[in-house]
């Protein structure tokens, strides 16, 4: 037997509290809320439940875009993928009105910033390429500065392009290595699986910050070339003012003051203020080579 978990006395009570929020109504909100309830019971089985579907979805993507905004907060950045990912295909079922494209192009906007952050430019690319025809096609204001950002990604991808063919170079050399060199590979291989485990958390620790420290010079690397790129007009200054400063708050959320991101943020911000002719706050010493480079661009040495 199934047993409705809801009594009587329950209904009673939801439709008087529905009352009660009907009789603080104006009348003007009674007579659209009774003309929209009109064409809710008007409407066909298949268009109720067409609609009821639409309204789950929209449910489920507000809560995707919520998941992926907290895992990004956390630098859980594979998870906010994973999440926005899911809520971009579920924005694909709503059809193609103008405010369902609106809320695409902005969700893909986040998506690609979630793709940079693990290092997946290629997708990057992609995503912020829809954004753009996005923009076109519903007359976005943010057509331009969006446009700023595909080619600051576009040189990011042909960066990345560059480190791939690194990569592959050594791995063939490593291909043609003698036979002691692979000796003395399986040597540390050996040394490193006998080693404890809170030795072994020590080395993976120290390889996370190198990997860190790489991407934080590629990242401080890449402002600088969009930077001076701009100042010689070959960008618009305030649209990629705009951008890199969503990169710093981006580096430098749950960061403590004086990390290597909060310290590259720091630089990003005062590339930004330079770009926008306001004042240009001090920046670490280790980025200063970097930031004169950006000046004698500018002009000011």
């Amino acid at each position: 037997m199934i047993i409705d978990s809801k009594g009587p006395d329950d209904t009673d009570a939801d439709d008087a509290a529905f009352e009660a929020e009907l009789a603080q109504l104006g009348p003007q909100q009674r007579r659209h809320l009774e003309a929209e309830a009109r064409r809710y019971t008007q409407l066909s089985e298949g268009a109720r439940d067409e609609l009821e579907a639409i309204a789950m979805a929209e449910v489920q993507i507000q809560d995707l875009v919520q998941l992926a905004e907290e895992a990004s907060r956390q630098k859980a950045y594979a998870s906010a993928v994973d999440a926005q990912e899911q809520a971009v295909i579920l924005a694909r079922t709503l059809g193609e009105a103008h405010e369902v494209l609106l809320q695409l192009s902005q969700m893909l906007y986040q998506l690609a910033g979630y793709y940079q952050a693990v290092g997946r430019c290629d997708d990057a690319l992609f995503a912020m390429e829809e954004v753009v025809v996005l923009d076109q096609r519903t007359d976005h204001p943010d057509l331009a500065s969006d446009q700023a950002v595909l080619e600051q990604i576009r040189q990011m991808s042909a960066a990345a392009d560059g480190d791939a063919r690194v990569v592959a170079a050594i791995k063939s050399q490593m291909s043609q290595a003698p036979p002691e060199t692979w000796a003395l590979l399986e040597e540390a291989r050996r040394e490193f699986a006998d080693l404890s485990q809170e030795d072994r958390a020590k080395m993976e620790s120290f390889a996370d910050s190198t990997v860190d420290f790489h991407r934080i010079q590629q990242l401080a690397d890449q402002t600088v070339q969009v930077a001076v790129a701009a100042l010689r007009g070959q960008e618009d200054r305030s649209s990629l003012a705009e951008q890199i400063e969503i990169t710093a708050n981006r580096a430098e959320e749950g960061e403590l003051p004086g990390s290597p991101w909060s310290q590259a943020a720091s630089f990003i911000r005062a590339v930004a203020a330079l770009l926008r002719g306001q004042a240009i706050p001090p920046v670490p010493a280790e980025y200063a080579d970097r930031m004169a480079a950006v000046k004698q661009a500018d002009g000011l040495y």
